[in-house]
């Protein structure tokens, strides 16, 4: 046997004993030193290097088909036994001090661990049912014991004289009410048969513990893991040093192939299968006779009012009472007793229990009424105690045959059993929401879930003074919040929005993405905008966007969670994407000079696919622009505008500041798109002259075409109300100059409507529809250019008079100064160009009453 086998013969006797086998130098049998346990790495004349190894542990035929058949095979299989080292030290990801320990864990991770997972409950249910211990047997046959001689003092007590000091309601044992049993011997019958009970189970106990204590130890210290793995060390034993060589690289193989079934390939020998072995019974006797230190047994023995309280536990519904005995329901266990035993176990208190986490545990809704329960207009939530570290919100009295039906501390049970997650909000909304409307409280269609998420059942007052009373309270304090902003419980019922708001805030504090101040904060910010649906759904895109896994959403939602909390205005312009697509783009905002054509929608300037914001979501992005409309100011929103136009080529008249612009533009989300318009007072306006789009860059961007605007008001600084009183102006003109005309918004609507030129006729603009560089339907407005009092269907063609005052207005009189006539009316008014162009045409014949639109 060369060294492995060797080296695992050493390691097994090692592992056994108290010497680590690092301590041990290994040597073949001609002895030189093994290379396993060696720090260097022996590389001869005729090593393959190791990197070639990495082909083997994918094929071993290839590994197969390179050994050496002369001299130097022992040298080649001792470079294999290191580099079977290397690379099963790289799988497990730890170095090893010898061989005999990474094959142990090697072995573990690779199978052991995973068989074991199967052994361990195998092995727990062969020494259960050899202990012949039957825990519920055991406690129950206590419980009742313990409960029928309590009852069996009682019928003594009273037999005596003396007053009873038990009670027992609604409980029942064999179908029958404890308090009915009256029968001395019949009741010791009964506790000497369960006394047998349990003193069989407590001698079963004194079996099974300490093989229990034997098993869990067993677990703990990984004994079915360590001793599958060295049943393989066994096996790998009584190969020789080149089957023990070739079955290793077989199991390389098989591990980075996924492929057990490799390790029965037919070159060395098979691997070993513990898939094919049942070590059961071994494993069972082997932690039977482990060594340790073992708890005595302590004998179970309830007080009176716990043996009385696990007894109605089990009258509860099977799940109900498993549920009930859950090791993490201690303070819910401790409420119910207290409750239970308050109503002495009255069939009202244990309905109420037994039903309400029954539901709890179906996910079940309560259809309970309290009406004939409710003393009449005992309702309120006005001058509720305080100072008892919870918010109350509302509190109602119930009268004696609601005490009589187990309501006096039925609302610190649900406070208990509802505070054990938050997964059942809908069920205790449902409760609230049937004792809100037995006091008349109308909440409409409020869902249960909000309301379960509002409001909790108090447990300030179980029992004594509000004993006939049940107290909500608010399950964060906001009442604080909620009176500063004059909102009263009956108010915040009716505004389903808010409360559906709040549940969503303490959604967030559930998962750690709010705070308790967070939520106060933003109740304040809702309030201070007199909580409308506005400022909630934007509160609520904001709570969404800080638990949503995109990074953006969440560093903006944070940021203006920040700027809520300090009062001050989050700025959005480090986020704006300068390479966002334009879908629309208004009628000369970005096209050339001339022409341009109008765009169909007659207020917006530009309209924005997503993407404006830098990866924001599309849900956020609209929430963030709707804020515009309500939070943000005219100057914020103003340098935002500016931000976002400028990066599409439109230069700016210089004296217009950013809180003009605000108040001239506003931002919109429609569907997916982003538009911006003009504010909704030019808006109006504009529509009424006529206009499709009132372009910026043709208002108030003198390099955009001379800037219309700036035409008709000699330069004058532009505000708002300046724009408003220009835009006035040309209103006035369809007033006077025009009065009793036809204005339309184009002219093939006026042609639309009022019908085209008769034969041989053109329609004819007094005013001309383009004029100078084309800005009169901007600089007059579209509905006084294309009028019935505008517009004459007048004679076309050479000679014509059409002819005649079309060369008119090309030609450059004396007094044009050397423009052409359209040019030197450019800066004139309306009123002066109507008039210039009524006069020329009578100068050129017309007769003045001809091709007049009736």
């Amino acid at each position: 046997m060369k060294s492995i086998n060797n080296l695992l013969i050493t390691g097994l006797l090692f592992l056994l004993s108290s010497i680590t086998f690092g301590q041990i130098e290994q040597y073949s049998d001609d002895g030189s030193k093994s290379c396993i346990d060696c720090n260097s790495i022996f590389l001869g004349p005729t090593d393959v290097p190791r990197e070639c190894f990495c082909r083997f542990i994918f094929d071993f035929t290839q590994f197969n088909a390179n050994i050496p058949t002369d001299h130097r095979r022992e040298e080649w299989f001792r470079e294999r036994e290191h580099a079977l080292k290397f690379e099963m030290e790289s799988v497990l990801g730890k170095t090893y001090q010898n061989f005999h320990d990474l094959q142990m864990d090697f072995f573990r991770s690779y199978q052991a661990n995973h068989f074991a997972q199967e052994y361990y409950p195998r092995i727990l249910e062969k020494l259960k049912t050899e202990s012949n211990f039957n825990n519920i047997t055991y406690s129950t046959s206590r419980v009742n014991a313990d409960v029928l001689i309590a009852r069996k003092k009682q019928i003594e007590r009273v037999q005596a004289g003396l007053p009873k000091t038990q009670f027992f309601g609604a409980l029942k044992y064999k179908n029958q009410l404890i308090e009915n049993i009256t029968s001395l011997p019949q009741i010791t019958s009964y506790i000497n048969e369960h006394n047998a009970q349990y003193d069989t189970q407590l001698s079963n106990l004194r079996i099974w513990k300490p093989l229990l204590q034997k098993y869990e130890h067993a677990v703990n210290d990984q004994f079915v893991e360590n001793f599958l793995a060295l049943q393989f060390i066994h096996d790998y034993n009584a190969l020789d040093y080149e089957d023990a060589i070739k079955t290793m690289v077989k199991y390389m193989v098989s591990y980075h192939q996924s492929n057990y079934s490799i390790l029965n390939h037919n070159f060395g020998s098979q691997g070993f299968d513990l898939r094919n072995q049942d070590y059961t019974d071994r494993l069972i006797r082997h932690i039977k006779q482990l060594q340790i230190g073992l708890d005595p047994v302590t004998p179970y023995q309830p007080s009176i009012d716990d043996a009385l309280f696990s007894y109605a536990l089990r009258s509860f519904g099977s799940d109900e009472s498993s549920f009930m005995r859950e090791a993490d329901k201690t303070h819910l266990r401790a409420t119910t007793k207290l409750y239970l035993e308050h109503h002495n176990y009255s069939n009202g208190a244990l309905g109420w229990s037994n039903n309400a986490i029954r539901k709890y545990l179906n996910g079940e809704l309560s259809h309970n009424s309290f009406d004939n329960y409710v003393v009449n207009g005992s309702g309120t939530w006005q001058n509720l105690p305080v100072d008892l570290g919870v918010d109350l919100a509302y509190k109602w009295t119930f009268n004696n045959l609601g005490e009589v039906n187990g309501l006096t501390g039925l609302s610190g049970f649900f406070n208990a059993l509802f505070n054990l997650d938050a997964n059942h909000y809908t069920l205790e909304g449902s409760y609230i929401k049937k004792m809100l409307e037995a006091n008349k409280l109308n909440i409409g269609d409020l869902p249960n879930e909000d309301l379960g998420k509002l409001l909790n059942f108090s447990a300030v007052y179980p029992f004594g003074e509000h004993q006939f009373d049940i107290f909500f309270e608010y399950s964060i304090p906001i009442k604080n919040v909620l009176n500063a902003h004059n909102i009263s419980f009956q108010d915040l019922l009716k505004n389903h929005n808010l409360v559906s708001l709040i549940g969503e805030m303490i959604d967030a504090v559930n998962q750690g993405n709010l705070s308790n101040q967070d939520i106060l904060n933003l109740l304040d910010f809702a309030g201070r905008y007199n909580s409308t649906d506005d400022v909630i759904n934007f509160s609520k895109e904001l709570i969404r966007a800080l638990n949503s896994t995109n990074t953006i959403d969440k560093e903006i939602a944070t940021g203006i969670l920040n700027a809520i909390n300090n009062n001050t205005v989050f700025d959005f312009s480090p986020y704006i994407n300068p390479n966002a697509e334009t879908i629309n783009t208004g009628a000369t905002g970005l096209c050339p000079d001339p022409p341009c054509n109008p765009a169909p929608d007659f207020e917006t300037l530009w309209t924005y696919g997503g993407g404006l914001l830098q990866g924001v979501s599309d849900a956020f992005y609209s929430s963030l622009l709707r804020s515009f409309e309500w939070w943000v100011t005219d100057k914020r929103e103003g340098k935002w505008i500016r931000d976002v136009l400028i990066h599409k080529g439109v230069d700016f008249y210089g004296d217009i500041d950013n809180e003009t612009l605000g108040e001239m533009f506003i931002v919109r989300y429609e569907g997916s798109q982003l538009v911006i318009r003009w504010d909704g007072g030019l808006g109006a306006d504009l529509i009424d002259l006529g206009f499709n789009v009132l372009d910026i860059a043709t208002i108030i961007s003198p390099s955009k075409g001379g800037g219309a605007y700036l035409a008709v008001n000699g330069g004058a600084p532009i505000t708002k109300a300046a724009l408003k009183a220009h835009l006035a102006r040309l209103k006035q003109i369809g007033k006077t100059t025009l009065s009793g005309g036809r204005g339309y918004k184009s002219f093939e609507a006026f042609k639309r409507v009022e019908g085209r030129a008769s034969p041989g006729n053109n329609l004819h603009h007094i005013v001309e529809q383009n004029g100078y560089k084309k800005l009169n339907e901007q600089k007059f407005g579209k509905t006084n250019i294309h009028n019935t009092k505008n517009i004459l269907d007048i004679p076309s063609g050479s000679g014509s008079l059409h002819s005649k005052v079309t060369g008119h207005y090309n030609s450059k009189p004396a007094f044009a100064n050397g423009k052409t006539v359209r040019e030197w009316l450019a800066d004139k008014s309306f009123e002066f160009q109507y008039n210039y162009g009524i006069q020329k045409l009578l100068d050129f014949g017309w007769d003045g009453v001809s091709g007049i639109f009736n």
